[in-house]
């Protein structure tokens, strides 16, 4: 049976290149190819098929067990062939599995969110650190505040202060 998809949820769009487990370090490298044939540009949203070059790109995902989980994602860079973007050349977006310049899967970064609400900083550090998915305060906090604020509620009743 093939754990793989129940431990790395990707859907179809990725293909599993190389598994590398170094039981020293405690760790397991997972090397992924993007498999999609064209991208949409993020500007415009045309799908552009003319790749212009590639790249490895790092990301920490969910450790499975004691072993710490590194993906090595193969990127593709494609050129926007609408003359009228903007943008001339990008870099395919993985949606589902991590945001554009991070460093860690969405799926941890959501598990370190939850983690931050309910301990606050140094606290959700400490516990982190514990569960081998280590970052300290200030990221974690950063996470925090990048949660929309919520819709005041509408006042029923407005006095004289509130007026003016």
């Amino acid at each position: 049976m093939d754990l793989l998809p129940y431990l790395l949820p990707l859907g179809t769009s990725f293909r599993v290149e190389g598994l590398v487990i170094d039981a020293a370090a405690h760790k397991v490298i997972v090397e992924l190819d993007a498999i999609a044939a064209s991208c949409p540009c993020p500007s415009c949203h045309q799908l552009a098929e003319r790749m212009h070059s590639h790249y490895w790109r790092s990301v920490v995902d969910l450790p499975w067990a004691a072993l710490l989980v590194h993906l090595h994602l193969h990127v593709r860079q494609f050129f926007c062939d609408n003359p009228a973007c903007p943008r001339k050349i990008f870099t395919e977006r993985l949606p589902t599995v991590v945001a554009p310049s991070a460093k860690r899967t969405l799926r941890l970064a959501h598990q370190q969110l939850q983690l931050s609400l309910a301990l606050g900083g140094n606290p959700s550090a400490r516990v982190s650190t514990e569960l081998d998915r280590g970052a300290s305060r200030n990221p974690l906090l950063r996470l925090v505040h990048r949660l929309p604020l919520p819709e005041p509620e509408a006042p029923e009743v407005i006095g004289l202060d509130d007026w003016a």
